[in-house]
């Protein structure tokens, strides 16, 4: 197989809000944290009838080194791979967390960190285990039902730092989209591939790649919604930084989303509508939405403050906000707003004088977030708070509710339907993901 793409072997983060955080967001520099994007339970097919301009059309002077390194596509035509999914039984005691709570998750990795998405019955998990020698990556997928799990793919990673290296999750329906990553020459030549898993009918396919010549390259979080895929990379990073891209998953085309103009993280979909974060952090971030069927471009917010990490449900859109005094990296008394996409409407939806940690999650009329508020030394320092809990406020009603209450850190909490989910280390310091069921 011809690789063409390059993937950062550690997974590099700047400000990202779901596929990790820096090391200081943990008491140890080796619980560094990942998780993964949520992608919505609906049945719309994206119409990709009227896409963005794609790269190889660009100039010159627009693309930069690019164009050196795009590659036939039609080359990776035909490179399916059957796959074998064993079931594997949880081997472990589950942690207990309180009423209408369970722990589904019980990989044997994720000491050092891990990454999710959930789907209907399934989740799908990325992990990576630091046993005191190569770290092992794991991309695995747990049937919420039986909690059974089955290891989708695993590497070992070099002692060197140079991968091999599989991350960033996302699932839709019964597809699974994740990276790889490896250096075949050290310091430059970094190679990634995006892979395609059909759990149903149990093939893998690569998608697309591509290489970065310049050393090691920064990409991250992917989501997946009908036939469309994005994420962001840094392979314009001589023109401005990290950009968002996305793909149609039938012509396996990547497609540059955001300009240029400065860094772009953090995408997510649903529908039609790709919604991500763009700006320096402590430079005012602001969202942006790019609508895949009618080609808009439209800036959602423009304030003089940090606004990232966005999420988007029907026609509501929500974020992590600075305008309080916190920016992207600092995350000290963040808060969470909205804005509905009919009216254009902006709305505060948590304000309280803590920090509404990055990693917000909207479904239906809930929003969901971590908070800061009942650390006892640090309720308003995201960065260093240990105790930190998962809310959720209905945006109908206005009414807020405390949904975990146990010692230490929970965080991310990804809402699909009735069900909440976090991350959080189990009896075995393993990060693993937990599932509340809303009355």
């Amino acid at each position: 197989m011809k690789i063409k793409s390059i993937f950062i072997i550690i997974f590099i983060l700047f400000h990202s809000c779901k596929n990790g955080i820096s090391s200081k967001d943990f008491q140890t520099d080796k619980d560094f944290f990942y998780y993964e994007e949520k992608v919505e339970e609906n049945g719309l097919e994206p119409d990709i009838s009227d896409l963005p301009v794609e790269q190889e059309e660009l100039n010159d002077d627009e693309i930069g080194y690019l164009d050196a390194i795009t590659e036939d596509f039609d080359e990776m035509e035909g490179e399916v791979e059957h796959i074998d999914l064993i079931p594997l039984s949880p081997s472990r005691p589950a942690m207990p967390c309180g009423a209408n709570c369970r722990q589904v998750s019980f990989l044997s990795t994720g000491d050092v960190g891990i990454e999710y998405d959930v789907w209907g019955d399934w989740l799908v998990i990325g992990t990576w285990q630091r046993p005191g020698g190569p770290v092992t990556h794991q991309i695995a997928l747990v049937n919420l039902v039986s909690l059974n799990y089955f290891i989708i793919d695993e590497k070992n990673f070099r002692v060197d730092s140079s991968g091999p290296a599989v991350g960033h999750p996302s699932i839709w329906q019964n597809k699974i989209l994740y990276i790889f990553q490896i250096n075949v020459e050290p310091g430059i030549n970094y190679f990634t591939t995006f892979y395609l898993v059909d759990f149903q009918e149990k093939i893998r396919t690569p998608i697309w790649n591509y290489t970065y010549p310049y050393g090691s390259s920064a990409l991250g979080s992917t989501c997946i919604f009908g036939n469309i895929a994005a994420w962001w990379d840094d392979r314009t990073s001589a023109l401005g930084g990290d950009q968002v891209y996305m793909m149609d998953l039938n012509e396996r085309r990547d497609i540059l989303v955001s300009d240029h103009c400065c860094l772009s993280h953090n995408p997510q979909i649903y529908g039609t509508k790709i919604v991500y974060d763009e700006g320096m952090s402590g430079s005012n971030m602001n969202i942006w939405l790019y609508d895949v069927a009618t080609g808009e471009h439209r800036q959602l917010t423009n304030g003089d403050w940090d606004q990232f990490c966005p999420d988007i449900y029907e026609n509501i859109v929500v974020w992590t906000d600075g305008r309080n005094g916190g920016t992207a990296m600092s995350e000290t008394n963040m808060d969470v707003y909205m804005m509905d996409l009919t009216t254009g409407e902006e709305r505060p939806v948590c304000t309280y004088p803590s920090t509404q940690k990055k990693g917000v999650f909207v479904w239906g009329t809930k929003v969901t977030y971590a908070d800061t508020r009942n650390d006892p030394v640090y309720p308003d320092e995201g960065a260093f708070a240990t105790e930190i809990d998962i809310y959720m406020t209905d945006i109908e009603t206005g009414q807020e509710t405390q949904l975990t209450s146990l010692p230490g850190k929970e965080l991310y909490p990804l809402i699909h339907g009735n069900h909440v989910y976090f991350a959080k280390k189990d009896l075995e310091n393993i990060w693993s993901v937990f599932e509340i069921t809303l009355e």
